[in-house]
């Protein structure tokens, strides 16, 4: 902090007066530490004020803006509805075009909802159930596909005043969301026999890894770890790691290293704060093997806010 400057009438203060003959500086100098004492003395003899926490928009930003919300199904409702009153709390300047009617059990998303994510640009979407072992394509997967959602991010850290076993703790997973096992392209070749597709693409693999690498670039962080498979899948997940070494090049201030996943969740549970930018491709086995793990020493709940470009 620079120098304080206060001028006051010497009878102000409770104590002597500078000397007639002192330099200006020296006169400035005592000023400055007297005006400081009271300040300080007011500053604790002073009840503090309370004051309500209020939203502070970008400049040029003036009219509410449109937030697209889909309750959703299970605790979905509870999730949002905490949300809304938080925004509303905070005199957030948006509003929602809710959509409650939207359920998993629907065979597509309805247009108006897809249209209205299109428009606003965000959406606040509690889970959908999604069923299993038959019955309706997943709503969750439509509309990856259709919006091209192609990159999941969550930040796992530790919440202040809350002890854990692990302490600093800040993973940023980032995973492909439109390729692998979740896209659900299977099909039964004879009765008794079915096949799913893993489809690994290199525009795809390339997509994400640049995400990730500009994530960390953006956000000032410091190493991106790649999560694979690559000794059992050799060219499906060796295709994402040369995709990944590929652009790491171009990030030479970012350091960069590769882990089966196996391992990964060893690390995340003995040792998670080695870890700052983590990314990996869609697989079924990933996020049930990656998530635990990342959600225990950070101390969040598996069902959290996701964001997805």
């Amino acid at each position: 902090m620079g120098p304080l400057f206060l001028y006051f009438p010497f009878a102000t203060f409770n104590g002597p007066s500078p000397p007639p003959t002192t330099s200006l500086e020296k006169r400035k100098k005592t000023l400055n530490q007297m005006a400081k004492r009271i300040l300080i003395k007011n500053l604790f003899q002073t009840p503090h004020l309370s004051r309500s926490i209020t939203y502070m928009p970008r400049p040029g930003d003036g009219a509410p803006r449109p937030v697209t919300l889909i309750p959703g199904d299970g605790i979905g409702p509870l999730v949002t509805n905490a949300v809304e009153q938080i925004m509303s709390a905070m005199h957030a300047p948006i509003y929602f075009e809710k959509f409650q009617h939207v359920s998993g059990k629907m065979n597509k998303m309805p247009d108006e909802v897809i249209n209205s994510i299109k428009k606003n640009k965000v959406c606040l979407k509690g889970g959908l159930d999604t069923p299993v072992g038959g019955g309706v394509s997943s709503l969750n997967v439509q509309l990856r596909k259709e919006l091209d959602l192609y990159a999941s991010l969550v930040n796992c850290f530790n919440l202040p005043g809350l002890y854990m076993r692990h302490e600093n703790v800040d993973i940023v997973v980032i995973r492909e969301n439109t390729e692998g096992e979740y896209a659900g392209l299977e099909h039964e070749v004879v009765p008794g026999v079915v096949e799913s597709l893993k489809v690994i693409t290199k525009f795809c693999s390339e997509r994400i890894a640049k995400y990730a690498f500009e994530y960390a670039y953006l956000n000032n962080r410091k190493k991106v770890t790649a999560v694979h498979k690559a000794n059992i899948m050799k060219l499906a997940d060796g295709l994402f790691l040369e995709s990944c070494r590929e652009v790491a090049e171009k990030y030479p201030s970012i350091a960069y290293n590769e882990i089966i996943v196996d391992n990964c969740c060893m690390q995340l549970v003995a040792k998670p704060e080695q870890f700052d930018v983590m990314e990996y491709r869609t697989s079924i086995k990933f996020p049930l093997m990656i998530r635990p793990p990342i959600d225990a020493p950070s101390g969040r709940g598996t069902l959290g806010m996701m964001a997805m470009a």
